[in-house]
């Protein structure tokens, strides 16, 4: 355990050679406070739990415990590893909530663009075995759930990005997945579409920006309709204008009023 900047960096996972760390802010105080677990966004082939600093230092900052892990990526790890890294994460936070100051029944999700992604499809298929593949008992269920500009349909943004152009995130895509049709069987959209979704549906709170140019808006909107039709309450933070991952710590109104609305729902009653 490593102290770092009021921070500390724990080993979360071993597994075989591979030492996967997590990132702990604890707010100041005796708690119980709400916790959440971070997945960072990237594409499903970067960032690392150092990613999202602005965002975990404010939620730290306002009374709210931040774990944000590092998990296998593509190229050298593909689908769906880690998925089933994101999956034991959840149980590790929800397994040590009390001795982070805060309790099994406060653990919610923050995920972020492909982070999303992977939160939604370990806590939408817990019971999966390739997900659930790490021992640890305990179920990958949350309270409440944050989703920053997620990717809730793999399929639909590949197909965005080979009609746009946008070459880096086909590149990005096919280094992770093994085709269209595992991106299919991975996808949340067409889990609740197909009812194949679990029955535990969190409250959401889903963040974006409605010149997302990685993912559209009507990709976005599509997930929402499903989310609400399939009995989960959602609730929608859209800002005009802003693009994909505009909450990146400047003091631009829209980034300051979407973490203040972060704030409010995490500890306004969805605990």
């Amino acid at each position: 355990m490593t102290e770092l900047e009021n921070a500390e960096d724990v080993v979360y996972l071993r597994d075989g050679d591979a030492e996967l760390y997590a990132r702990i802010r604890r707010p100041s105080g005796p708690g119980p406070f709400p916790a959440v677990l971070h997945v960072h966004g990237g594409v499903w082939n970067k960032g690392s739990r150092l990613s999202d600093e602005a965002i975990c230092r404010h939620l730290a900052a306002h009374g709210i415990v931040v774990v944000s892990i590092d998990f296998r990526q593509a190229p050298q790890t593909r689908y769906p590893q880690s998925i089933a890294d994101v999956h034991y994460g959840v149980r590790w936070l929800r397994a040590n909530a009390e001795r982070l100051g805060s309790s099994p029944d406060r653990v919610g999700g923050l995920g972020v663009s492909s982070g999303g992604h992977q939160l939604l499809l370990a806590t939408m298929r817990s019971d999966d075995p390739r997900y659930a593949r790490h021992d640890l008992p305990g179920t990958a269920t949350l309270g409440y759930a944050v989703y920053l500009w997620p990717v809730t349909d793999p399929v639909a943004r590949y197909r965005y990005a080979q009609r746009s152009g946008r070459h880096h995130l086909v590149r990005l895509h096919d280094a992770y997945w093994a085709g269209v049709a595992e991106m299919a069987e991975g996808s949340p959209q067409r889990h609740l579409e197909s009812r194949t979704a679990g029955s535990v549906f969190p409250a959401v709170l889903l963040v974006y920006g409605d010149r997302d140019e990685n993912i559209p808006e009507e990709i976005t909107s599509r997930f929402v309709a499903a989310y609400r039709a399939a009995g989960g309450r959602l609730d929608v933070a859209r800002y005009p204008g802003m693009p994909h991952g505009f909450i990146d710590g400047s003091p631009e109104t829209a980034a300051t009023h979407a973490l203040d609305r972060i704030v409010t729902f995490i500890k306004g009653g969805n605990i």
